[in-house]
């Protein structure tokens, strides 16, 4: 399992709104479900995401930073 850091949450919760992307969008931009997205920008799940996942998000970031 690995987990985001609250840095990386606040960076997603950003590129959403400066890219103007609903939670639907960008779960399909990244690659993931829209129930797994909001509950990493609404931190409610932060830690013990599979690493997949991890992986997916950042590289979606890379590409946005």
């Amino acid at each position: 399992m690995a987990e985001f850091t609250k840095s990386q949450v606040k960076m997603l919760n950003r590129k959403k709104g400066e890219l103007r992307l609903t939670y639907r969008s960008m779960a399909k931009e990244i690659g993931i479900s829209e129930i797994t997205l909001a509950n990493i920008l609404n931190e409610r799940v932060i830690t013990r995401i599979r690493k997949p996942t991890v992986l997916k998000v950042n590289d979606w970031l890379s590409e946005h930073v």
